[in-house]
């Protein structure tokens, strides 16, 4: 394919890493650095994925629904601990249940597990059942959660 003067000279991928509206040379391209020269990274290639916070992380869970409940777990305190590790790419959560025996823990688990993992820069992920302390649904819930428990 050939371009005309009228159409636009395509622009190198050089120039698309760089600054895009610069025109293209139209003398050819120089050659490459000498292996001896410094080379500045591109900028996009040399910035880390970002890693979430506890508190996207928190945010993350309060997507996740307590079946019977009709609640999120953060809204009801199931949530105790969110422990964070960027240079590890971790995410370990310490929360709970309503009861011991609740017969939907392994899907609400699940859901944290798969909230958590979907973050950005999430490369492991570990969401540890713990009984202590107990959940209590006088101390643990949010305000709302209480009122919408009938709890005031």
């Amino acid at each position: 394919m050939t371009f005309s003067q009228s159409e636009p000279t395509p622009l190198t991928q050089a120039q698309c890493l760089t600054d895009a509206a610069a025109p293209a040379p139209s003398a050819p391209a120089s050659p490459s650095p000498a292996p001896s020269e410094e080379r500045s990274p591109a900028p996009a290639a040399a910035e880390k994925e970002p890693f979430p916070t506890p508190e996207e992380v928190r945010a993350a869970l309060s997507k996740v629904e307590d079946p019977e409940l009709g609640l999120n777990i953060v809204e009801l305190g199931l949530v105790y601990e969110i422990l964070c590790d960027p240079q590890l790419g971790s995410v370990t959560v310490k929360m709970t249940l309503t009861s011991p025996g609740c017969p939907l823990g392994a899907e609400i688990t699940s859901a944290a597990y798969l909230s958590i993992a979907r973050l950005p820069g999430v490369k492991d992920c570990q969401v540890d059942l713990v009984w202590s302390p107990m959940w209590d649904p006088e101390k643990h819930p949010s305000e709302e959660a209480k009122a919408a428990l009938g709890l005031w």
